[in-house]
């Protein structure tokens, strides 16, 4: 994967996964680091044809299919749908990919989950290596949201998403009563989320008596609180 990731333009570089699916560890890394200390000069490192790389499957190009079973996974683990679809045709969202892939199937899981009153910012939605409306594209800082939260006023919008522009990094902002917005927090998050997972359980019914949470030991105590208040375990 050819990213920035949530970082400036000048951290542009690329990410290799294993075959289990996860980031190359660091021993790994270290010996792909080993082998490009050893290139002189990257203009004479000769380029395979692609065709034969098709041919030999060394390479492979994923296709619509892939996306389909993706976002058909994401309806499907979709919680207490029954509310989803009550209040999705009347929350408004505003939505940016910050220049980067979430624009590919951000959108559509939006829309395949139940929520039909979204804006997109069409100035974000536009893939730019160069990150041109924003400096320093983390949907954890304020500054990402600027142009988001101008749409939000303008629109009336309740909730704010943005993703960085890999789309492994998502932030929110919700309006006050004031009209302006505040952004939550990495915990704050969470602990929305644990919340409406837990409650939407107990509701069904099918919230199991040993029930327990996992969090990172990076994370806050929040979500540990959120989870005591439903008798929930959590393990760090």
């Amino acid at each position: 994967m050819i990213t920035a990731s949530h970082n400036p333009k000048q951290y542009n570089g690329y990410k290799i996964y294993g075959e289990d699916g996860g980031q190359m560890p660091p021993k790994e890394s270290d010996l792909i680091t080993s082998y490009i200390r050893k290139v002189d000069d990257v203009f004479a490192i000769a380029v395979a044809d692609e065709q034969q790389l098709l041919a030999d499957k060394t390479e492979t190009i994923i296709g619509d299919d892939v996306d389909q079973d993706y976002l058909a996974k994401v309806k499907e683990v979709t919680i207490n749908q029954k509310l989803v679809d009550e209040v999705g045709k009347d929350m408004k969202l505003v939505f940016t990919p910050l220049h980067g892939t979430g624009r590919m199937l951000g959108e559509k899981a939006l829309k395949n989950a139940g929520f039909k009153n979204f804006s997109v910012v069409k100035e974000q939605a536009v893939a730019d290596p160069e990150f041109s409306t924003v400096k320093f594209p983390n949907p954890e800082f304020p500054e990402a949201f600027k142009m988001a939260i101008d749409l939000g006023k303008k629109e009336g919008a309740d909730v704010l998403i943005a993703v960085d522009p890999d789309a492994d990094r998502l932030g929110t902002a919700v309006r006050q009563p004031n009209g302006e917005y505040v952004l939550l927090t990495g915990n704050q998050i969470a602990a929305v989320l644990l919340h409406y997972i837990l409650q939407a359980n107990k509701d069904a019914g099918t919230l199991p008596t040993n029930a327990a949470a996992v969090k990172s030991i990076v994370s806050s105590e929040f979500a540990t609180k959120v989870a005591a208040s439903y008798g929930v375990t959590m393990i760090n």
